[in-house]
């Protein structure tokens, strides 16, 4: 028994040994944060008078709810003068355009009556001269000779026929001139009414906010400022904050390395309430790309700087952590000896490390995946090769896959069936469909199958017919049937001339003009059209995201409406790196994105989860080594393929994921 005894305290003290060697090597199993949650500060970019504040601090508001109106004087002020601009302006043109009319007209009138004289004077010497014709016949038996020099009647005739042309010909000038500044598509004065219309919208659009509503569910903090009050510009009047806090931001110091993913689960407890304060279930839900200076309150000592990298963790539902309240999260499960172990070892670690320089190892990219697989063809004939893998649906109806290639081998548009072990079973030609080159993605909304080309120009810097169409489709049976296309570059030639929002102009004009548009991905929803851009991005580097509205009227002919409905930062978590848009896919509330960097065996593949209504985006997971070009839900609600181009180097591949692993809860 004795000895037994003895057994155990060597294991654990060998253990502990263990953990304090871990520490010191500048691991630590811990970090700490403060919880926190939304806010919604109200300033505005100019001066405002406070017509009135509905709420006081520390009052519950609901989504939506009315909390403040303001007013600028200054506003109306300008909205009224630009209106009086516009009439001048528009009655100038008016007047222009009359004068101009006017003035055509009579060079009209004056070009005919001085024809009709000339040819009346014409058509008199003529007469004349076939008069004395006739008599000289009569009385010499026969004609003279026609010599403008010796007859003067000829010769006038002549004169006034060359008088006749030159007139034409100077009036005509000057009338087609008139006639062109009628039909000219763009005017100096038109710039200027553009100009002045496109200011008036954008007063508009900030007088539709001195009505402020509450964006989320919470309560009021701070309020700065009172009814009757001028607020100068970019001064905050009041806050909106949650109720409770939704999410933690952790620090990791710059000099501990601490093992975190995106997506793991932590436990998070609080440093005020001492060892009886329960532990959360949480998940961490994103990690800083920078080293970012440490909050006061996270210092051991306010005096000494002290820097980190940061990370957001998720809270459940259900807690009793109050906003503002420092925490620690912990890497391990607390409960077992071994966890209280390691949380010393790691304290004591963080207090050593604080002092020492340790360099940050970097984190594995990707969680143990199955391996990857390559997508053979059943027909011998067909070189695995030649299936250039882009993008892939589930076939509900007959439990398979649709795939997609961006070269199609027949010169006809084609779509692939694929079953759930890679093997492509046969090719179906679209009826009556024209030919799509440079297939990027497919979608499917209720009857309809969507097919997109990348609307990209070759390397030659033409665009193709067949790189310009966006295609509907559907299925009859073991056929798949043509139900109409557009062409979607032309569809994004009228929109950018006819929005009237900035910010769209403004990005499809530089992009059709530098012909950088590549289009990977796109899903149809609710009769919307929305186009994940791969380039170009904003000035920022952000992935754009283009709304078209009313499908169904675009493909009866009519003119398109739509906007840029998000623009998304898309990032290596770990290098801060920008990934390349490859495909998208909606499922219920949430949008699933899946991107790609690098070149070759050095591919990174990366899907993220982004809620609308949040605007939160979360990295779910990472692969390394492959470029993955697809992403579809299977049967399962959790299970979901991922296709990836082999390059025409070697066989595309696909790869099976079970989100459970990486997805607390189970849920997107």
């Amino acid at each position: 028994m004795h000895k037994r005894f003895l057994f155990v305290m060597w294991g654990i003290s060998l253990a502990v040994l263990g953990v304090l060697a871990l520490g010191f090597r500048g691991e630590s199993a811990h970090f700490y944060g403060i919880a926190d949650d939304r806010e919604q500060t109200i300033l505005f970019e100019a001066p405002v008078d406070i017509v009135r504040i509905l709420v006081v601090e520390g009052d519950p508001v609901s989504q939506g709810q009315l909390i403040m109106e303001v007013q600028r004087d200054a506003l109306s002020s300008e909205l009224v003068i630009l209106d009086e601009q516009l009439t001048e302006l528009t009655t100038r043109d008016r007047e222009t355009v009359a004068a101009t009319r006017a003035k055509l007209s009579s060079l009209r009138s004056q070009q005919e009556a001085q024809q009709a004289n000339l040819d009346s004077k014409i058509q008199s010497l003529q007469s004349r001269h076939d008069l004395n014709q006739s008599i000289l016949v009569q009385l010499d038996g026969h004609a003279p000779d026609g010599d403008l020099r010796s007859n003067p009647i000829l010769a006038e005739i002549e004169g006034l026929t060359r008088e006749r042309q030159h007139l034409r010909a100077s009036l005509e000038a000057e009338i087609m001139n008139l006639e062109a500044q009628l039909n000219a598509n763009l005017r100096p004065i038109d710039a200027q009414v553009a100009e002045l219309r496109e200011r008036k919208s954008a007063l508009q659009h900030q007088a539709t906010k001195l009505t402020i509503r509450a964006d989320f569910d919470g309560r009021v903090g701070s309020m700065m400022f009172r009814s009757g009050e001028i607020v100068p510009p970019f001064q905050p009047i009041l806050t909106v904050h949650g109720s409770s806090p939704n999410y933690i931001n952790g620090y990791i110091h710059e000099a501990v390395v601490n093992r975190v993913q995106v997506g793991q689960s932590v436990w998070v407890q609080s440093t005020t309430s001492g060892d009886e304060a329960p532990f959360i279930e949480s998940t961490v839900e994103s990690l800083g790309t920078r080293i970012v200076e440490y909050p006061e309150r996270l210092k051991k000592n306010p005096m000494v700087q002290a820097w980190g990298r940061e990370a957001v963790v998720r809270l459940s539902e259900s807690h009793p952590l109050l906003l503002g309240e420092k925490v620690i999260v912990l890497l391990e499960k607390p409960g077992t000896v071994f966890s209280k172990v390691v949380a010393t070892a790691s304290m004591f670690s963080d207090v050593m490390n604080v002092f020492a320089e340790t360099s940050v190892k970097r984190l594995p990219l990707s969680p143990s995946f199955p391996k990857e697989s390559f997508i053979i063809p059943t027909d011998n004939r067909i070189d695995p090769k030649s299936i250039e893998a882009s993008g892939v649906l589930w076939d509900p109806e007959n439990l398979n896959f649709f795939m997609i290639s961006d070269e199609s081998s027949s010169g006809k548009t084609a779509l692939y069936r694929m079953d759930v072990q890679g093997r492509i079973t046969n090719s179906i030609v679209v009826k009556d469909a024209p030919q799509i080159d440079d297939l990027e993605s497919l979608s499917a909304d209720g009857p309809y199958l969507y097919l997109l080309s990348s609307l990209s120009h070759n390397k030659k810097g033409k665009l193709k017919a067949k790189r310009r169409q966006f295609l509907r489709l559907e299925q009859d049976g073991s056929h798949l049937i043509s139900r109409g296309f557009i062409d979607l570059y032309h569809v994004l030639e009228q929109l950018e001339a006819t929005t009237n929002d900035r910010h769209t102009a403004i990005f499809l004009k530089d992009a059709l003009q530098s012909k950088r548009i590549d289009i990977e991905a796109h899903v149809v929803r609710n009769d919307n059209l929305i186009l994940g851009f791969k380039s170009p991005r904003t000035d920022l580097g952000q992935t754009v995201f283009l709304r078209i509205m009313n499908l169904e009227r675009i493909f009866a002919g009519r003119p398109p409406q739509g906007e840029i409905w998000e623009t998304i930062m898309l990032v290596d978590s770990q290098a801060g790196e920008p990934v390349l848009l490859s495909d998208m896919l909606w499922i219920d509330s949430t949008l699933l994105l899946l991107g790609s960097r690098g070149k070759k065996q050095s591919h990174v593949s990366y899907v993220w989860a982004y809620d609308q209504a949040t605007h939160v985006l979360r990295e779910i997971f990472t692969i390394s080594g492959l470029k993955a070009e697809g992403i579809a839900r299977t049967q399962y609600d959790q299970e979901y393929l991922l296709v990836a181009d082999g390059g025409g180097t070697t066989a595309s591949r696909y790869l099976m994921v079970n989100l459970d692993h990486f997805i607390s809860g189970g849920r997107i």
